[in-house]
């Protein structure tokens, strides 16, 4: 039904229905509350090692501002020193070393290594059976490096 207006300019309005009123505020609730989820999302971050994070730029001005020490983390732990220790040790009993160099910069001077003669096969099997028969366990010529622990942080 449309309305007559008694002004005298002759035009007329027609009232909107219940539907499109209800449309228009629901529409308009909806917008601002997508326009605040997508502001939300857009300080969501995400990592597949770290998981999910917010970041907020008035955190990098407060870091900016910040003066940053850095943490000098040791090369190595003790583990690892000591395990390297024990490896480059056995390595030059197993491979001594062929030159000898006095001072840097000086020609290498070879140095003799003395071989053994080696004992005959049958020698060697007798002082194997020898050794197993006077003690049951024998003891690991190395001592092996301790167990490695698991880092707190």
């Amino acid at each position: 039904m449309a309305s007559v207006d008694f002004r005298g300019t002759g035009v007329v309005y027609q009232a909107p229905d219940l539907g499109t009123v209800i449309s228009s505020r629901v529409l308009s609730a909806v917008h601002g509350i997508q326009s605040a989820f997508d502001e939300a999302m857009s300080y969501c971050r995400y990592h597949p090692s770290k998981g999910y994070w917010w970041h907020f730029k008035d955190h990098e001005e407060r870091e900016k501002a910040k003066p940053k020490t850095k943490k000098k983390e040791e090369p190595s732990s003790l583990f690892q020193r000591h395990r390297v220790d024990t490896l480059l040790l056995d390595l030059r009993s197993k491979f001594p070393p062929t030159f000898y160099q006095p001072k840097p910069g000086e020609k290498p001077i070879p140095v003799e290594v003395k071989k053994e003669p080696e004992p005959p096969a049958e020698t060697v099997k007798q002082e194997e059976r020898e050794q197993a028969t006077k003690s049951s366990a024998p003891a690991p010529p190395n001592k092996p490096p301790p167990e490695k622990r698991a880092r707190l942080q």
